[in-house]
């Protein structure tokens, strides 16, 4: 989750402003506001869903046996030993469990839900001294999409964009929208 707080000199004038006018509480209220404002302003900067990209998938694997004894993974095929690498067109044995359910159920070949986009939210805190705006995802495969460039998988750099990366380039906007709810308060 990408968080990001608010601090620079105007706003700063702007909430002791607000603390002499309407007291601490007051303050904390119109920040608070302003936060859900800047926090919706946020989820606006989300990048689209790209088109899909239509790269291929590398679609051979070296892996290492994880097995605790020699076995033959299929008829006539040579006995393979614990440790043996070899090639796979999965990464992992559970990546191959994955695709085999996936197959059974009917869900490949794969189309694009959507869920991921739909997930993203942000949400606002009240903490000692400061309000705290944060937006991501609860989606456990965000981070290979929209994460960070050191976490993000290769296939998806160049097609997604990291959420991180859509907030920084917002982020003048972002600040705009809490200032302007912090100077409408005083405004009365």
């Amino acid at each position: 989750m990408f968080e990001a707080e608010f601090n620079p000199d105007p706003i700063h004038k702007l909430l002791k402003q607000l603390a002499d006018q309407y007291g601490i509480v007051g303050q904390t209220d119109a920040a608070y506001r302003a936060g859900q404002k800047a926090a919706a302003r946020m989820e606006q900067a989300v990048s689209p869903y790209p088109t899909a990209s239509g790269k291929p998938l590398p679609l051979i694997y070296t892996r290492t046996s994880t097995a605790k004894k020699h076995y033959r993974p299929s008829k006539g095929a040579p006995f393979r030993e614990p440790g043996e690498t070899f090639q796979s067109k999965f990464k992992s044995a559970a990546q191959q469990g994955a695709v085999f359910v996936k197959v059974s159920d009917g869900l490949v070949p794969y189309r694009r839900t959507g869920t991921l986009g739909k997930s993203i939210t942000s949400v606002v805190e009240k903490q000692t001294g400061r309000i705290l705006m944060k937006i991501g995802t609860s989606v456990p495969y965000a981070s290979l999409i929209i994460g960070s460039k050191d976490i993000q998988a290769l296939y998806h750099q160049g097609t997604w964009t990291p959420l991180e990366d859509d907030i920084r380039r917002d982020l003048p906007e972002i600040m705009g929208t809490f200032e302007r709810s912090l100077f409408e308060v005083l405004k009365g």
